[in-house]
């Protein structure tokens, strides 16, 4: 594949889809003003540029800030829905367990690694999936359905 195909190809996606591109545009304007995107939570990150004088420098830098910008919007507020999840699947697992609460050990991009006892795998999977989805669905302000995955392993190597 070349370079040409490359643009050929998201430049017709772009006219396919005339909302994404707009979209698109909305965040690259927002990177110079106000100087900064949020997630869809509200979470801001900011894109400091140089002074527009230092054209070269200037121009750099925009181009950069205006593709981490897209990025973020998605990554960050994924991670938004990732950390919600964390925090409400950690307050619903100890409400449903009276005992041996399954624990949400950590996070590895958008999947959260818990441990239960094996009695209590399929319940606790439970309900991290639907925390999970809840979530992810409260982060879009329930604008995009979200589809979520789970699978039980005897040891964190399978």
């Amino acid at each position: 594949t070349t370079l040409a195909d490359c643009n050929m190809y998201g430049q017709t996606f772009m006219k396919q889809l005339p909302k994404v591109s707009s979209f698109i545009s909305e965040i690259h304007e927002r990177v110079l003003d106000p100087g900064f995107i949020e997630t869809f939570m509200g979470r801001k990150r900011f894109f400091p540029l140089p002074p527009p004088y230092q054209t070269r420098y200037y121009e750099q830098k925009l181009e950069d800030a205006k593709r981490q910008a897209v990025n973020a919007v998605f990554q960050s507020s994924n991670a938004d829905a990732t950390k919600l999840s964390m925090v409400v699947g950690g307050q619903v697992l100890e409400r449903a367990f009276a005992d041996d609460i399954p624990l949400m050990l950590l996070n590895v991009h958008d999947e959260i690694v818990t441990e239960a006892k094996k009695d209590y795998s399929e319940k606790a999977a439970e309900i991290v999936v639907n925390v999970m989805t809840e979530s992810g669905e409260r982060s879009l302000d329930y604008k995009v359905p979200i589809e979520v995955s789970m699978s039980i392993g005897s040891a964190w190597k399978k």
